[in-house]
């Protein structure tokens, strides 16, 4: 008999999940990936942008060992006579789980948290790791994932933990809408794979920001209607 178990860790606040993100246009400032370095560069961007209306995000660039404050370009906005950079905060998949608690005691989880996550992935090295800041006590980290692909169906293995390259996924059955609050599954379905194990299974949604759960499956892997 197959067993599925999903495992949630006292690192994060929430199960870690797959997210389909959208790309988006940012301005942005780089500094050094280094402690110091990032708490200076924080106030500066802040008050340079201000906070009223804006998501901001972190990109972090291990290979290049940089780290670059941003946040998406308004059509007001000018920046370079911020003196700012531009660029995208790449879209894709990511799986993502959130932090939260007081700064900055919560700053201090950020480290210890995003490489719990990225333990738990198969991580796409060509695209940073981000931090999404949703709220002054609310961090949510995004690690980098390749598309699951199209591959012929494949047997559960029991006893190991299903991860990227099985053609299946195990993350929550959670969904994202536009508006980026969070609702139930996406067409859900129950199905039963062998004796005992029952999970849920959840069609692909193309829309921005989507999670998928259960299991995620794609391809001729979706559950038929």
């Amino acid at each position: 008999m197959a067993t599925l178990v999903l495992v949630a860790d006292e690192t994060f606040d929430s199960q870690p999940a797959r997210r389909l993100k959208a790309g988006v246009a940012v301005m942005l400032e780089r500094t050094s990936d280094e402690i110091k370095a990032i708490q200076q560069l924080w106030p500066r961007f802040e008050n340079l942008v201000g906070l009223r209306g804006r998501r901001m995000y972190a990109m972090v660039d291990t290979a290049a060992a940089s780290y670059a404050a941003c946040t998406p370009i308004r059509a007001d906005d000018d920046p370079a006579g911020f003196g700012l950079d531009t660029g995208v905060l790449p879209g894709g998949w990511y799986l993502s789980a959130r932090i939260i608690g007081e700064p900055p005691e919560l700053y201090d989880r950020i480290g210890p948290a995003m490489r719990a996550l990225a333990a738990l992935a198969t991580v796409d090295p060509d695209r940073p790791l981000v931090e999404y800041y949703r709220r002054h006590d609310q961090i949510e980290l995004w690690v980098p994932v390749p598309e699951l692909p199209d591959l012929p169906g494949q047997p559960f293995r029991a006893g190991s933990r299903l991860r990227h390259g099985d053609g299946v996924e195990l993350v929550p059955q959670v969904l994202m809408g536009d508006d980026g609050r969070e609702t139930g599954p996406a067409d859900g379905r129950r199905q039963r794979l062998d004796d005992g194990v029952v999970v849920r299974f959840v069609e692909e949604d193309q829309r921005e920001q989507v999670l998928v759960g259960g299991i995620l499956v794609r391809g001729q892997h979706t559950v038929p209607g």
